[in-house]
């Protein structure tokens, strides 16, 4: 029963990450400030602050199982003072699988303020007896500058209350994310986000990120429930980055992730 409950903690917590990338995991989702491909599924206020074409892929194995696993591909293009972002991911196996289809729109409101809407197209499959479901899920995001050193952002997941189920009344998950961002330096940043899905305790996790001199990016993660430690890098290979990051559970050990992700030479004008 133990072991069972650890499970489907990890089960999902690999639905989430899905189309997360490796700084996300690495930073044990203490990612509200996160600005790469991904930022369209972390905070999509985010992604107007990229000047280049992105494109990223990850991997995600928890367990070391198939079952569990999870794949995506995320692409983003910038428009003056605003972009566009498209994303795909896919979890599980046979018997239970969700895929999801996603378009992000980003907009700078002032030099301090930003704000981003991801529309979701779910589509959730149980084996031959509960059948499917398709759903349209948004969330959206916003970010402010307070200072030279301080940053505040906030997210909500599926304001709408979108229903896997009507008759069940069973809603997909409903969460809401407020963070704060304290740079230290140019090179040296601690993200601080708390979670809250209703029904459920709040849960906080703390992110640390330092750039080195040769483009090397080190992260470092711990959140509470559940609990996770988490650690990862990026190295720069020209145009690219190869990312790799893995969770740690006291009791289920280590879920590794693998991302590479493109950015195109200067800025899109």
């Amino acid at each position: 029963m133990l072991l069972c409950s650890f499970l489907s903690i990890q089960i999902a917590f690999a639905q989430q990450i899905a189309s997360f990338g490796s700084t996300s995991l690495a930073l044990s989702q203490a990612d509200l400030f996160v600005i790469n491909a991904w930022s369209q599924n972390t905070n999509p206020s985010y992604l107007q602050q990229l000047k280049e074409f992105r494109f990223g892929a990850s991997s995600f194995s928890p367990l070391g199982l198939e079952e569990i696993g999870s794949n995506n591909i995320a692409f983003s293009y910038p428009i003056k003072q605003s972009a566009i972002g498209a994303s795909l991911s896919q979890f599980g196996y046979q018997d239970y699988s969700e895929e999801e289809y996603s378009l992000c729109y980003s907009q700078s409101l002032s030099p301090n303020y930003a704000m981003g809407i991801q529309l979701r197209y779910k589509m959730l499959r149980i084996n031959d007896y509960y059948g499917s479901n398709n759903n349209l899920i948004l969330r959206l995001g916003m970010n402010t500058k307070l200072s030279d050193h301080f940053q505040l952002a906030a997210v909500i997941d599926n304001p709408t209350q979108a229903t896997k189920d009507k008759e069940q009344n069973e809603l997909y998950p409903q969460n809401y994310r407020i963070g704060l961002k304290y740079l230290i330096s140019r090179e040296l940043y601690i993200n601080t986000v708390l979670s809250k899905e209703p029904y459920y305790s709040s849960s906080i996790a703390v992110g640390m990120s330092y750039q080195m001199n040769n483009g090397v990016q080190l992260d470092l993660g711990h959140s509470l429930r559940p609990f996770k430690l988490s650690f990862g890098a990026q190295l720069p290979l020209k145009n690219l980055k190869i990312g790799m990051a893995s969770s740690f559970h006291p009791q289920l050990g280590f879920a590794p992730l693998l991302s590479l992700s493109y950015t195109s030479k200067g800025e899109v004008k």
